[in-house]
């Protein structure tokens, strides 16, 4: 089933490629990068068709399986029309068409060369999930798979009977992805059975990677596809996203980056050609509302970021004298797709008094011993740093020099747009002036969330970052596709060949160089014995007596499992950390019948200084548990008492909604 859900990947993005193509009004270079775009969506159209046909069909999933497909081929078939090519940049002298054969050469040869190495990569990191917070998706994706039912994404107060674990704030839709790819896993995926082969969901997620880097390129030739050489703007775009190193994280750590940045890159491409064309046509507002609703529901992040970017648009659009009428369409078609995600939070905020839900884990830690070594913890350490220091530490984490030349290109581009003509200002003026309001959060201080702001947030997970260093890929394209014409305009075109093929050159090399310093695996028995623990502590689970208890710190496990533990960041799990005293402590687990705990947290200090730890080491010397450490966890066992009834029962821990 593997190579039939590959099938269906290439198939999909194919025709939604096409699809975009075909309807891009332009020269081939505009509909080029239309067409990438598009593709690069198809991870999110697939996760919001298989989402529309769990609604229609909850409970059938062999049928969302295929219907999600269907839903997202067909329709891009019935838009596709072949469309004659048109030049891909201004016809010229005999000069200019050996420029034209000569630079199509190196770029065409340098592409390929750096998407072969990053091919490649993707490849090799097709090993079992270790990632703590892919796995906390996955074992929803599980459970989601199993029931193919959206109710059993719904978040609880961390008992299994009222949800599945209230691990993350974001809504349900990567999960969905994620669940349809299991879909097409061959193993089974009822409750407390074991998981079986799950490669194509390790697939879908390096398949966002690589959507990530068609949307990079594809934003860049639409964007430069007014002037010349815009498919070597993309092709150097593409070349300085392999550049930046931290995006290795998103491949080695299947994460859920790549699938929050698709449509941010792909609304702010609609926003700026919104701005610079003074409107939009009927079918393209239906794209804002659709990437502006994948945006807020891709992750909870992405609506700070849209916040702090806004400004850009509305100066530019009142800037540009955008007819009332257009501003009229794009705020509705924009609302509306913002409509439905942000139900999630308005749920939230009415059930629990909190937009992002019980979805953090450190709202559960004051009045507990775990805040203290929550702050104690040098994980947030830009709490101490200033504002610029904040963002001399952010550049640094992005790789210093890259990070300079992305600055560099930036300055660059200012200059080209300034000092070219008037009607070709508006793109990269946009784009810039959203690259620095974004880059300015450090210096931004906002109103702290708890003990952690997004200064501290931004410069303590990189990854939040990525949201402003994605875009300068596209900076840097643009900035060498103007530098390019200026030298044509003012020495000759061969000038202009010498600086491309030079550039394109270097950037290939660099590209593939810091490609090499993307990690892999070279074996798989790594994650394979990370892993393998997952299985013991599973088989625990499902040995517990009927009403034992199962507390857990990771919900990871639950992938393995396909049962949730009570989670102990939640209302329902705060309880046992709370006490603050031993006696406390144990009188909780005796009286809750706790089963089973299981501990993977290691942070110096963490566990160890809770009563609730102390109470389970106390219990374990005096015969009422037994621990066991399997890899990185901690399990403590409760030992049956004489004469009791062991009846064994996974069921009830497993939350499926009928």
């Amino acid at each position: 089933m593997t190579m039939v859900y590959g099938l269906v990947l290439l198939a999909t993005v194919l025709t939604v490629g096409l699809a975009g193509f075909s309807r891009c009004e332009g020269n081939s270079a505009r509909r080029i990068g239309a067409g990438l775009l598009c593709a690069a969506q198809t991870p999110l159209l697939l996760a919001t068709f298989a989402m529309a046909a769990a609604v229609l069909l909850p409970g059938q999933s062999a049928a969302i399986r295929w219907l999600a497909v269907a839903g997202i081929v067909v329709p891009a078939l019935a838009a596709f029309h072949i469309r004659r090519f048109s030049a891909v940049g201004h016809g010229g002298t005999r000069s200019d068409r050996w420029f034209t054969v000569l630079s199509a050469l190196v770029l065409g040869g340098g592409a390929l060369a750096v998407v072969v190495k990053l091919v490649g990569i993707l490849a090799s990191n097709l090993f079992p999930v270790i990632a703590n917070d892919a796995l906390t998706y996955l074992a929803e994706a599980r459970m989601f798979a199993a029931s193919g039912n959206l109710l059993a994404l719904v978040h609880g107060l961390g008992d299994p009977a009222s949800g599945a674990p209230p691990t993350h704030p974001h809504t349900g839709l990567f999960s969905v992805y994620l669940g349809h790819a299991l879909l097409f896993s061959p193993g089974p995926q009822a409750p407390g059975e074991p998981l079986g082969d799950d490669m194509p969901v390790r697939l879908a997620f390096q398949f966002t990677v690589l959507c990530l880097a068609l949307a990079v390129v594809g934003m860049t030739i639409l964007l430069a596809a007014g002037q010349r050489h815009a498919l070597a703007a993309g092709a150097f775009a593409l070349m300085a996203f392999c550049a930046f190193q931290t995006f290795e994280y998103t491949s080695f750590a299947s994460s859920r980056d790549p699938f929050r940045l698709i449509p941010w890159l792909g609304l702010l491409s609609l926003l700026i050609e919104f701005v610079a064309r003074r409107g939009l046509p009927p079918l393209l507002h239906l794209a804002v509302a659709a990437t502006a609703g994948w945006l807020a529901a891709a992750h909870t992040i992405n609506l700070y970021f849209l916040a702090v970017a806004a400004p850009a648009f509305i100066a530019a659009t009142l800037l540009r004298r955008v007819p009332v009428w257009q501003i009229l369409l794009i705020a509705v078609a924009g609302l509306a797709g913002l409509a439905l995600p942000l139900m999630h939070y308005a749920d939230n905020l009415r059930r629990i008094g909190n937009v992002l839900g019980n979805g953090m884990n450190y709202f559960h830690y004051p009045g507990t011993a775990l805040a203290e070594a929550f702050l104690r913890y040098g994980n947030w350490s830009a709490r101490d740093l200033s504002p610029l220091e904040a963002l001399q530490k952010m550049l640094e984490q992005q790789g210093l020099p890259i990070g300079i030349a992305a600055l560099i290109a930036t300055v660059l581009l200012l200059a080209i747009a300034w000092t070219g003509p008037r009607e070709r200002r508006t793109v990269p003026l946009m784009l810039v002036a959203t690259f620095l309001l974004l880059l300015a959060i450090p210096l931004i201080e906002l109103k702290r969330l708890f003990p952690i702001d997004m200064k501290e947030a931004m410069v303590s997970n990189y990854r939040y970052a990525y949201t402003v260093f994605v875009l300068s890929p596209v900076i840097m394209g643009l900035a060498v596709q103007g530098a390019v014409i200026a030298v044509e305009q003012r020495v000759n075109a061969w000038s202009g060949v010498v600086v491309l093929v030079a550039g394109i050159a270097a950037a290939t090399l660099l590209a593939r160089a810091e490609l090499r310093r993307w990690r892999v695996y070279s074996a798989w028995d790594a994650p394979i014995a990370y892993r393998a623990p997952f299985k013991d502590i599973c088989e625990a689970a499902r040995t517990l007596p009927r009403d034992a208890i199962w507390l857990s710190d990771r919900s990871t496990v639950s992938y393995e499992c396909g049962i949730w533990p009570v989670f102990l960041y939640s209302p329902a799990g705060r309880r046992y950390f709370l006490p603050e005293t031993i006696e406390e402590a144990r009188k909780v687990l005796m009286d809750d019948k706790v089963g089973l705990v299981s501990l993977e947290e290691a942070i110096p200090g963490w566990w160890p200084e809770t009563a609730f730890y102390k109470s389970l080491t106390q219990l374990v010397d005096d015969g009422v548990y037994e621990r066991r450490t399997f890899g990185t966890w901690q399990i403590f066992v409760r030992q049956p008492a004489k004469g009791d009834a062991a009846a064994i029962s996974a069921s009830p821990k497993a939350f499926i909604p009928s």
